[in-house]
């Protein structure tokens, strides 16, 4: 690399984080009530009232912003963000202490790149003032350690002096910033092991000794002085531990653990070979008949080997923080952030430095970061583990896994490749795998005829995926088949192509040398664009009514109120203009939505179609939904919008005359309710492949009202086979309960034909039933188990 590329590749990355935390700050709304709790809590304070309990430098942090640039989003959150880019600073600084110039920016970028800061970087409810806070802390004691444990002739007592009184008033700011026991003990106290612990504590300095004896008292003191906050909490100030008591069942260990992991992600990935590495060194003792090193590296080396052993220590204690807090306090976030992206960087210098493959690394780290692929798909708010506000529901409507499975796999591919490849340039030779067949060729006959074999394979592949193209319903193919024979057929060709795609690849990886782990922090850069400007901007939507406001203030002519139900009217005071009215029942919303003129109305999702049910049987007509995108709350109005679109599912799913229907049955249950048919939209002409989806939309009409607790059975039946579809109407949001007499329900339901099935004709069987019993059919094709016959479908 040049000497410009070296010193503008620092600017050019910094510039790039900055990005990440300032840009689009305003695109997403407060989230409600997370978010907004804090922006209510900095309101107060300005307004003269004084703090209740423990607040911390977060929400200071962000009436400071107010106060400056008046109540918006984006004056709340740019201190927050200010405070997250000292952090990334604090960062780099704590890197050249543990590593070099280059092991201080990989710090950075692994720093500022996972879910835990990001998602605490750009939310007014987040704690980068707290991570800022401590790492300023940390910094000012790795430096003290590696100033005690250096040798005489290379420490002076100006530099125990200053660093000292540095780590004093960082000391004091972590305290203001999160407390004692979070902000402070976890650094101080691994900072008072580490020297003793690994024999370099110096003896006959004066200074140093009456420096590190110091160090060791204020930990010792402030240990007990936490330690007498819990158990006297009623006489103790919140200062000590940054919280109040909370009731209910702590979380076990492993809860912390599991949020701390998926937070970090992807660098946890990497963060048990970092440990291992970082511990190994620091217990390994040099071979005495070795040659010396020079004393300058053998200086630096220690020094550096003790700055990351008290990073090891400073992140484990920080754990235990994190887990006692919990468990006793109530929730709260791992601050240590910045530590453990020192821990990454310098591991991935040391893989860098090295002429080895780390196969065992490389195997490691993938595999954990399938993990994180397999945990963010199963349990999507996995990545909100690093806040503070708990178990954070992510709605169903929001899928990132996608995604995340796409950027996580890179990662986990690229790690495993850039760690099991030695950086041994190569020359690039697209030609040698056909000289490899060739020289199998000649080797002998047997070698002859499994080449010719492989050949007869590679041309009978191609055949059978032309011939399941062209005639696989004169063959009676089944999908299946058909599918897999045309997937097959591609191998031939994909075969050549991906040998040329590793030969580049590897032979690019090779090339890259002593940058051999850029390809990985690329990857993770790449992951945190995506949590700062696209994960959290799009979940913000579900979470924050901003939307729903911004959507009122544009349709709403004047003097057309708004009325808010069950929400409580906080973000409105953010986001509405005008008076809004709070509407406490179901009842007044619906007298409100009544009343002449038109209203509107800001409801949640989840309560719209009771809402609507009541509105109909007052106004004889569907509620006007104007915007939907929250999955939360939803705008209504009680007329209807030019050149807007209802939103309103329940306008599509509850009619009040039958539309034309493909499947007529008409089975009636009790004449309570009548299966008036159904209509099929498969993926081929007359027919669903096995594997494969079809839908079915099933039109009911309830003949009375109050029906009850009843579900929707569906199964597929034949050849010993059986699908089950049972489900609530409508998706569950219009169950059976809600239906009124008169009332049309179209029922649409997806359904996937198991890949086992083989090709024939299976019946359709569907009734209503609650818990062990079914409504009983008085009429229409059925069975004797009070299952409507609704027809036929074929599986091929």
């Amino acid at each position: 690399m040049n000497t410009l590329a070296r010193r503008s590749a620092p600017a050019f990355v910094l510039a790039f984080l900055a990005a990440c935390l300032f840009v689009r700050l305003a695109s997403f709304g407060i989230w409600d009530p997370w978010e907004l709790e804090r922006a209510d809590s900095a309101r107060a304070l300005l307004g003269g009232e004084g703090p209740k309990g423990f607040v911390g430098l977060s929400t200071w942090a962000v009436a400071m912003g107010f106060r400056q640039f008046d109540v918006h989003e984006w004056s709340g959150r740019m201190p927050i963000a200010l405070f997250g880019l000292l952090t990334i600073l604090t960062a780099y600084a704590i890197g050249r202490r543990v590593s070099d110039a280059r092991g201080a920016l990989y710090t950075a970028v692994v720093a500022a790149t996972s879910p835990l800061f990001l998602l605490n970087a750009r939310q007014m409810l987040g704690v980068a003032p707290s991570f800022f806070a401590q790492a300023l802390f940390g910094f000012a004691l790795v430096s003290l350690v590696r100033t005690l444990v250096a040798p005489d002739r290379s420490t002076t007592r100006r530099d125990l002096a200053v660093w000292s009184l540095f780590a004093m008033a960082t000391g004091a700011l972590a305290a203001f910033a999160a407390g004692v026991l979070q902000g402070v003990l976890a650094p101080l106290v691994a900072a008072a092991i580490v020297p003793p612990l690994f024999g370099r504590a110096s003896g006959g300095d004066s200074a140093r000794t009456m420096v590190y004896g110091a160090l060791a008292l204020a930990a010792a003191g402030l240990t007990a002085g936490t330690v007498n906050a819990i158990l006297h909490p009623e006489s103790a100030s919140a200062l000590w531990i940054g919280g109040s008591p909370v009731s209910g069942t702590p979380p076990t260990f492993e809860i912390a653990l599991e949020r701390i992991f998926h937070g970090f992600a992807p660098w946890s990935a990497l963060l048990p070979a970092a440990i291992a590495v970082t511990i190994g060194a620091g217990m390994w003792t040099p071979d005495p008949d070795a040659a010396p090193a020079s004393p300058v590296d053998a200086e630096t080396d220690a020094g550096r080997t003790d700055a990351r052993l008290y990073l090891v220590l400073w992140a484990a204690f920080g754990y235990a923080a994190l887990t006692y807090f919990s468990s006793h306090y109530g929730n709260t976030t791992y601050l240590p952030v910045v530590a453990l992206a020192a821990l990454v960087a310098s591991f991935l210098r040391d893989v860098e430095r090295s002429d080895s493959e780390w196969w065992v690394a490389g195997i490691v780290s993938a595999l954990l970061a399938a993990l994180i692929i397999r945990d963010f798909d199963l349990y999507p708010s996995s990545p909100l583990g690093g806040l503070t506000v708990g178990e954070v529901e992510v709605p169903d409507v929001f899928h990132p896994n996608m995604i995340w499975a796409a950027l996580l796999g890179a990662f986990a591919v690229v790690t495993g490749l850039v760690f099991g490849i030695a950086p041994i340039p190569t020359r690039l030779d697209l030609r040698a795998p056909f000289r490899a067949l060739r020289s199998l060729w000649r080797t002998g006959t047997g070698q002859k005829i499994w080449l010719v074999l492989a050949a007869l394979l590679c041309v009978a592949l191609v055949a059978l995926g032309v011939t399941a193209a062209v005639a696989a319903k004169p063959l009676h193919l089944t999908t299946v088949a058909a599918k897999w024979a045309k997937r097959v057929a591609v191998l031939p060709v994909l075969v050549p192509i991906g040998f040329v795609v590793a030969q580049v690849g590897l032979w690019l990886l090779t090339r890259l040398g002593r940058f051999r782990v850029v390809p990985v922090l690329v990857v993770g850069g790449v992951i945190g664009a995506y949590v700062a400007q696209g994960f959290l901007p799009t979940l913000s939507a579900h979470f924050s009514p901003r939307e729903v406001y911004d959507r009122y203030n544009a349709l709403a002519k004047a003097g057309e109120p708004l009325g808010e139900y069950r929400l409580g009217s906080r973000a409105a005071a953010y986001y509405a203009r005008g008076d809004v009215k709070e509407l406490k029942s179901q009842d007044a919303l619906v007298k409100f939505l009544a009343e002449p003129g038109r209203r509107w109305a800001v409801i949640p999702a989840d309560e719209l179609a009771a809402v609507d049910r009541n509105f109909r049987q007052a106004a004889g007509r569907h509620l006007f939904v104007a915007d939907n995108r929250s999955a939360r709350v939803v705008l209504a109005s009680n007329e209807q919008v030019s050149g807007v679109s209802n939103k309103n599912f329940v306008a599509n799913s509850v009619l009040r005359e039958a539309p034309k229907i493909e499947h007529p049955v008409n089975v009636n249950f009790e004449g309570r309710v009548e299966l008036l048919g159904y209509a099929l939209k498969l993926p081929h002409n007359g027919y669903v492949g096995a594997g494969e989806s079809f839908e079915v939309t099933w039109y009911w009409k309830a003949l009375r009202g109050g029906l009850g607790s009843y579900k929707v059975f569906v199964h597929v039946d034949g050849d010993g086979q059986r699908l089950n579809g049972d489900h609530d109407p409508v998706d569950g949001k219009y169950p059976v309960r809600l239906w009124d007499e008169g009332d049309i329900i179209v029922d649409r339901q997806e359904l996937k034909i198991p890949s086992n099935y083989g090709a024939g004709t299976y019946t359709l069987y569907l009734g209503l039933f609650s818990g062990e019993n079914r409504m009983k059919i008085t009429g229409g094709p059925a069975d004797s188990d009070n299952r409507a016959n609704a027809g036929t479908l074929t599986v091929r």
